[in-house]
């Protein structure tokens, strides 16, 4: 910004010193002056004074303000339903039931045009607003008259305006807390509009340049809509060994809905959840839950009978969220889809009916934990860490690959899933209804407000649905049959796991190599996108035995696969030799970002609220996969007791060295290590009684099982020992 010379001798001038700044429109010019001092120029510059302009951000939406919720419900019951029955076509069954229920939601809870709530706190209040101003007036009276009456009323009105913040925002915290304290979803998003962490704010400002709303709405309902399909096209496929369709009355066929089953989701319908394109709230469908049942479970059954999806309910409401990296581009945002609550609705009656089917024909496989009743993430860890235990007990290394693969969901083919569904055993009834949920779907993106373009969307399962998880596990089904014997595959939806183990580096080299080729081949026949180079290689076994061992090495299509020596598998981070060094110090990490928001809490509620806070925010951590990790060492073992013991301090509020038997005492709390032998006496219980998973279930068997000598404890059902 400096033009004029800055150093002026009798020979020369010259420009030296320099003022750079990004906006220059915060400035009003540069200059210099002579000090006399010496023969450089001091400089200086000019700054504007900006009038900072507030702007107010509108959004549309339903306002409650005035919304009475008997008005609501007598009108609702006016309404006879009777001519809907008449009605043969699911479609405009479902559009008239829609409208009608439109008609009287808008009435009293008016679609329109509605103020960003600011940034003020929501516990001020009339009465602070009215002492703040007193305070100012304090204030300015005693600049004006510095006097020693001024000073002690200025005094005054600065202590009873601290004295009502400090109670009205412990009495806003306490009350939100109460009220949200038995769920942990709410309860965290209520502590965190108290203390945000970071100002994360969900305006998008340009993507490809281009700023326009409606335009960037656009661009990226087509990225998302069509990324999917995109890759998939890439992948050439052998359709030549999918099977055609048959129809065999002996094979299961989908059955009317019982409007009980109805019943029992609208009670259980939580008023939280988010509204869809139909612009029905899922609060205003539980009020009137009992009027709209007949209705509403005659179109579900007419859906079954017509083999028809609603087509007003396959319309979903994208909102992107920025994942990190360059904003400007639509790669670097995750779709967040929202589809209509009836959608919901009708999915989960005709998702139980596919998987109450699918567990008595046993099709599903048993490698899979993903979306699957009795099996979590605990299981499927607890599973492929026995493997691995038992590799090392025979002195052996294990060799394991962790597959990743490209936008998983968004390529499945549908073609190729129908067929599937076949395959399984499901009759053309479940496989023709399925195919009409699937086809013709349509998406639009939300941004700043603005709604893009309806387009629509070809390839892979809805998103925020309840049947397309099921869909996709159904999908990659058959993954485990086409590893050879050698090979252990563990599946968590996508997440896939192959392992395998040999005498020597070379043989699981080779092992590891044939399974991912083989891997490679079987994803290509679906039209999943095998992802080389996030593919990550690992080996597992002793210290001693690892020392003795070469590194592995795997390639692919001239691509290598990068040998990690950690890697956090299903939330667990796992190291080489099944120390748990690195995942003691991650759940480290994540307690003390919890002990700060504890340490703020704590002035403003009760111990009793802040264990609540406690065992709702913090113990989670400690509890996920415990069970996984209970043989760390004792090292580690000891620094989360501590760390545990300082939550109790913070929550009781008491002094460093307080003793900690009498910290778990009050607290009602038991140490980790109880906690941790409890949770695996749970698992053995239910592997012994035959309630978990088929793996966990094979771990253990009954002493009488295991001879035929007649002893006291052969009629006893007691567990052989087995690493778990």
């Amino acid at each position: 910004m400096v033009t004029n010379p800055t150093r002026v001798t009798n020979t020369c001038k010259t420009t030296i010193d320099h003022i750079v700044t990004n906006n220059t429109d915060f400035y009003h010019t540069a200059f210099t002056f002579d000090p006399g001092l010496s023969d450089h120029q001091l400089v200086g510059i000019a700054r504007k004074r900006l009038k900072l302009k507030h702007t107010t951000s509108y959004f549309r939406g339903r306002s409650y303000r005035n919304f009475d919720e008997d008005m609501y419900y007598a009108d609702m019951a006016k309404i006879n339903w009777t001519f809907l029955y008449q009605i043969d076509d699911v479609n405009i069954a479902a559009e008239i039931f829609t409208d009608t229920m439109l008609g009287v939601i808008d009435k009293h809870a008016l679609y329109k045009r509605i103020k960003c709530c600011s940034d003020q706190p929501k516990w001020v209040n009339s009465d602070f607003l009215s002492l703040i101003d007193e305070k100012n007036h304090r204030c300015n009276v005693y600049n004006r008259r510095p006097n020693q009456l001024n000073a002690a009323k200025k005094r005054e009105a600065t202590r009873r305006v601290k004295q009502m913040k400090r109670y009205l925002r412990r009495t806003y915290i306490e009350d939100s807390i109460q009220n949200t304290k038995d769920d942990p979803k709410k309860l965290w998003r209520t502590i965190k509009s108290i203390w945000p962490s970071k100002n994360k704010s969900t305006t998008i400002n340009s993507i490809n340049g281009n700023d326009d709303a409606h335009s960037m709405a656009n661009t990226l309902n087509t990225h998302f809509s069509t990324v999917g399909s995109n890759l998939a096209d890439t992948i050439n496929t052998r359709t030549d060994q999918l099977p055609t369709f048959t129809d065999d009355a002996a094979l299961p066929q989908l059955t009317e809905i019982n409007i009980d089953d109805v019943w029992k989701l609208i009670c259980t319908l939580s008023p939280s959840k988010a509204t869809g394109l139909d612009g029905i709230p899922a609060r205003l469908i539980k009020l009137c839950g009992h009027l709209i049942l007949s209705p509403l479970h005659y179109i579900f059954n007419l859906s079954i009978k017509t083999l028809t999806f609603p087509q007003i309910w396959k319309e979903a409401q994208i909102t992107p969220l920025f994942k990190g990296g360059n904003q400007d581009q639509p790669d670097n945002y995750r779709p967040i889809s929202v589809l209509p609550i009836f959608s919901k609705l009708l999915e989960r009656l005709v998702h139980n009916q596919i998987y109450d089917v699918l567990t008595v024909l046993g099709a599903l496989t048993d490698s899979q934990a993903g979306f699957r009743k009795g099996h979590s993430t605990t299981t499927c860890l607890v599973e492929f860490l026995d493997v691995l235990y038992k590799h090392m007990d025979d002195g052996k290394v294990s060799g394991v690959l962790f597959l990743d693969l490209r936008k998983a969901f968004d390529t499945v083919d549908h073609e190729i899933v129908l067929r599937k569904l076949e395959v399984m055993g499901l009759g053309l009834s479940y496989v023709l209804w399925i195919k009409d949920y699937l086809y013709n779907r349509h998406q639009v993106t939300k941004v700043n407000h603005i709604v893009s373009d309806k387009h629509i969307v070809t390839c892979g399962v809805p998103q925020g649905s309840i049947l397309g998880p099921l869909l996709f596990i159904l999908y990659i089904n058959s993954l485990p049959n086409a590893m050879p014997s050698n090979i252990h595959t563990f599946l968590y939806a996508d997440d896939t796991a192959l392992v395998t183990t040999g005498d020597s580096m070379d043989t699981i080299e080779r092992n590891l190599n044939a399974s991912l080729i083989l891997a490679k081949q079987w994803f290509d026949n679906h039209k999943l996108s095998l992802n080389v180079k996030k593919t990550k290689g690992m080996k597992f076994g002793t210290k001693q035995k690892l020392s003795q061992m070469a590194n592995l090495k795997i390639a692919f299509d001239s691509e290598t696969v990068e040998q990690v020596y950690q890697f956090k598998y299903l939330g667990v981070i796992l190291d080489c030799s099944l120390q748990f060094d690195k995942h003691v110090a991650y759940v480290k990490q994540k307690v003390y970002t919890r002990l700060k928001t504890l340490g703020r809490l704590r002035q403003f509620i009760s111990r009793s609220l802040s264990l609540t806070l406690y065992r709702s925010l913090v113990l989670p951590h400690f509890n996920y996969a415990d069970v996984c990790y209970d043989s760390m060492s004792k090292s580690n073992a000891n620094q989360l007791q501590s760390l545990q013991n300082t939550c109790l301090r913070i929550c009781l509020k008491r002094e460093k060295m307080s003793n900690v038997h009498e910290l778990h005492t009050d607290a009602n709390v038991c140490k980790l290590s109880d906690r941790r032998k409890a949770h695996c006496c749970n698992l053995v219980y239910l592997g012994v009684e035959g309630k978990s998973t088929k793996g966990i279930n094979n771990m253990f068997s009954l002493v009488n099982e295991s001879h035929k000598r007649t002893t006291r404890a052969s009629s006893e059902k007691t567990a052989n020992h087995t690493q778990v």
